[in-house]
């Protein structure tokens, strides 16, 4: 099961985050921010992402052959073309008001 982050905590700096990750030997991982809407320092933030999460970002990167640039980009209706350009944080909260709450079903783990 993946967990996204309440619409509250996400960050402004994750649509055009690099799509690279920091792992780490358990398999977790670091996600550098270079900016955010509350840094006013301009110092970036540095982010935790469970192994879970960097298993699925790792299968997202490799199916959309994203070797580098956006993590969190446009995908087409057909899933044919994956866009080089990152999507908004609008886009993004759009994409996670729509992912099912709850337990995952079976039909989920198959």
């Amino acid at each position: 099961m993946l967990t996204t982050p309440p619409e509250g905590t996400l960050k402004s700096g994750m649509p055009g985050r690099d799509s690279g990750g920091l792992p780490s030997e358990d398999g977790s991982g670091r996600l550098a921010l270079p900016r955010s809407k509350t840094d006013q320092e301009g110092k970036g933030e540095t982010l935790y992402v469970c192994r879970v999460t960097m298993t699925a970002i790792d299968a997202w990167r490799r199916a959309a052959g994203i070797v580098s640039g956006p993590l969190f980009r446009a995908v087409s209706k057909d899933g044919a073309t994956v866009a080089e350009t990152p999507l908004s944080v609008s886009a993004i909260r759009s994409v996670i008001r729509r992912l099912p709450v709850g337990p995952p079903t079976t039909a989920d783990q198959a």
